[in-house]
């Protein structure tokens, strides 16, 4: 027996996922046909797959686990056992690989347990689809690790408030670069670099870049890594693009419009008729209406 949805539950599955993505502007590419039907639904679908954030796959539809969709796209496979929110194992240590990403470490504890999660990218424009397929309780721990994981975290603390304090003086200074040297930081000037961190050369451009189109030019700021080091950003310049490059990103601007008034349009219309009509939907006519004509 063939289970059939109504058009309605499409848009309100489809809207469900959309509230769940915590970031705001995200750019969907659709695999055809299945996962361009739910990319036309979630609005600001794109045609190339590396323009996008997130990639809806369609191999789902045809019931595939995490397992054989790795298999049939020659993806690498990673099984971790267990992994706390901040990326370490039962003993505390850091779990390597995928597990180091942010973009990750954010995605599994959203995740629903047991539910095979969508291709998306991290920080890193590193892919990944991901199944939590049970949640434990934390092991119990004896006193004396309970007092060391206690002293640990005072000591991390209390650098991290250091590295604070000396980053807020370095930012009230006058004269910044001699803030610098006599705190005993390292004074780097950066490449030229986009608001997407791409041409910074290091390990955390995207807080940078965030920070930096956040300011004024000759305004500071202070960046937190997460750790007990800082970084003290002070914004020099802002170049213009050059004109084919603005072209590009107004382009852009106006298919984020164009792609939030068509979904907002689409969610409209279909509330309305699921009020009145129970709705099924034709799987080609809607790629036709969404994305245009698919050989």
């Amino acid at each position: 027996m063939k289970k059939y949805i109504t058009w309605k539950e499409v848009f309100d599955r489809a809207k469900s996922l959309k509230n769940r993505l915590t970031a705001k502007n995200l750019k969907y590419y659709g695999v055809p046909r299945g996962g361009q039907i739910v990319a036309g639904i979630l609005g600001n679908a794109v045609d190339k797959i590396e323009d996008c954030d997130i990639i809806v796959d369609d191999l789902i539809d045809s019931g595939a686990t995490l397992e054989e969709a790795a298999q049939s796209a020659q993806a690498q496979l990673i099984t971790i056992e267990g992994m706390s929110i901040n990326g370490l194992n039962e003993n505390d240590d850091l779990v390597d690989d995928i597990a180091t990403s942010t973009g990750f470490r954010s995605a599994v504890w959203q995740q629903e347990i047991g539910i095979e999660g969508m291709l998306i990218a991290d920080e890193d424009n590193t892919y990944f689809a991901l199944r939590v397929d049970k949640e434990t309780e934390a092991r119990s721990r004896d006193l004396d690790e309970v007092i060391d994981q206690a002293s640990a975290a005072w000591k991390l603390e209390t650098a991290i408030t250091a590295a604070r304090t000396q980053a807020e003086d370095i930012i009230a200074a006058n004269d910044f670069a001699a803030a610098v040297t006599s705190a005993g930081a390292v004074l780097e000037q950066s490449s030229l670099f986009l608001q997407s961190g791409i041409g910074l050369d290091h390990e955390e451009a995207s807080l940078i870049a965030s920070a930096s189109f956040s300011i004024e030019v000759g305004d500071k700021t202070l960046v937190e890594t997460g750790g007990d080091s800082m970084i003290v950003l002070k914004l020099d310049d802002v170049i213009a693009g050059d004109e084919d490059t603005v072209t590009l990103r107004k382009n852009q601007l106006l298919d984020d419009f164009k792609n939030h008034l068509v979904a907002d349009t689409e969610d409209a219309i279909a509330n309305g008729l699921a009020t009145l009509h129970e709705v099924e939907a034709n799987p080609n006519a809607v790629v036709r209406l969404l994305i245009g004509s698919v050989n």
